[in-house]
């Protein structure tokens, strides 16, 4: 199904559209068609690890931008780029598992920042 021909695809980038759905999405939600140019060299990675996890390239990929967008949001937040509350709002989550995140990353929680101090008198009161 996706063999590759050498011959036929030396020097040239690879062409993937894959349809983006989230997760935490609805199904029914539309979902957006993306291009991705890659290297042969990156394909035969992808497909390395896409034929250990028995899955196919659409769940790849939803899984590299949902670890991406966790990573960068963690590492935004630990420069103070970043605050609590809106890397939860980016990453669709609640502050809590946000909070939850950067603990199991060992990155130091700013509990004095706005949206913490909120979060910390909602749940718990003054």
């Amino acid at each position: 199904m996706w063999a590759l021909d050498a011959q036929k695809t030396v020097n040239k980038p690879y062409v993937l559209h894959c349809i983006l759905i989230l997760r935490g999405r609805l199904m029914s939600e539309k979902s957006n068609v993306v291009t991705l140019r890659l290297s042969k060299r990156d394909l035969q990675r992808l497909e390395a690890l896409r034929a250990l996890e028995k899955t196919d390239r659409s769940t790849l990929f939803k899984e590299f931008i949902e670890d991406g967008l966790r990573k960068r949001a963690v590492n935004l937040y630990s420069k103070g780029k970043l605050s609590a509350g809106r890397a939860a709002e980016i990453l669709d989550i609640s502050l809590r598992e946000f909070l939850e995140l950067l603990e199991r990353e060992c990155v130091s929680v700013s509990w004095d920042s706005a949206s913490v101090k909120e979060y910390l008198r909602a749940k718990y009161g003054e």
